[in-house]
Order: C-alpha cells, then structure tokens, then sequence
C-alpha cells in the first residue's frame, strides 16, 4: 500500500472543510444582513411612492383628468457568487373601506342651518412581504401616510386635508380588496 498521497489527500480535505465552514457561516450572517439592508432601501422608496398618491389624488381632483403612481412592488435580491439568495419578494396592495362623516354649521342668508355629510372613502394598505425585516404595512389615508410596524403606527407624512381654514377631503372609491 502506497502512503504517500495520504497527507496530501488529508490537506486537501480539512482545505474543504474550512472553505465550506468559512461559506456556511457568510450564508447565515451575512448575506442576511446584505439583503435586509436591500429591504431597508426598497421601504424607503415604497415610502415615497406611497406618499406620492396624495399629490396624485390631489392633481387629478383638481383638473379631472386620470393620473397614476407606479410603485416597485417588489424586491429583487442580489446574487451572491456561491452564495444563496432568495427569491423575489412580493408586496400586496389591499384597500380597506372606511367612513367618513362631517358634522357642521353653516350661516345662509343670515340663518343658521346644521348639517351632516356621510360619505364611504377607502384606505391604501401597501405591505411588502420581506424575508428578512418585519412585517410593516404602509397605510394611505385621508392625504396621511402612516406606517404601521411592531402594532406602532407611525407617521410618515403629514396630511394636507386640514388646515387652519379649509378642509379638503378627496373621497378614494377603490374598485379592489387585493392584489
């Protein structure tokens, strides 16, 4: 029996198994923290997309006319040489029907006349399915952008349907519940 290519062989091996543990360890430390920076920036931009809809709505209610946001719905992960990534994520964009009711007085002629406006409006849910950051909802409501995360709402841009002399209130009649 030949034992020359022992040590060799043996080298070569405990090589690999250092290399694969070296791997091993990349795959579970890093490249989750790489990918959940990547879903921190995408957040960001759902962000401004979200908050862009209150211009939006605002433009098409004053000059009538149709408008759109194009929101990156979803997240593509890097690919890492020899490492794995997964696949792309998705987001679900849901509206929940809410309602709204304006109680008032206004003065006509000199008199005063009480009155009631009850309307329907929809909220705009944005929640991007991460793998690796915690569930946030993004919520569009009433010109408001909040942010809903860890059961805390969260202020991400003020609303403009108030002000200290006017009330504007654009109606959202959403014609989904999901996609």
């Amino acid at each position: 029996m030949n034992s020359k290519a022992v040590s060799p062989l043996i080298g070569f091996i405990l090589l690999m198994a250092i290399v694969m543990g070296l791997i091993g360890i990349l795959q579970s430390t890093a490249v989750p923290q790489w990918n959940k920076a990547v879903e921190a920036k995408h957040l960001s931009e759902l962000k401004y997309g979200v908050a862009d809809v209150s211009e939006v709505v605002s433009l098409s209610a004053s000059t009538g006319n149709p408008a759109k946001v194009v929101l990156k719905a979803g997240v593509d992960y890097p690919n890492y040489y020899v490492l794995v990534s997964p696949p792309k994520a998705s987001t679900t964009i849901s509206s929940k029907d809410l309602g709204i009711r304006v109680d008032g007085d206004v003065s006509v002629g000199g008199e005063r006349r009480e009155f009631r406006l009850e309307n329907t409006t929809s909220a705009i849910i944005v929640e991007p399915n991460y793998f690796y950051s915690s569930r946030s909802k993004l919520i569009y409501e009433h010109s408001a952008v909040l942010r809903l995360e860890n059961f805390v709402v969260l202020k991400e841009s003020d609303q403009s349907s108030f002000s200290n002399n006017s009330i504007s209130l654009y109606l959202i009649k959403a014609n989904f519940k999901s996609f």
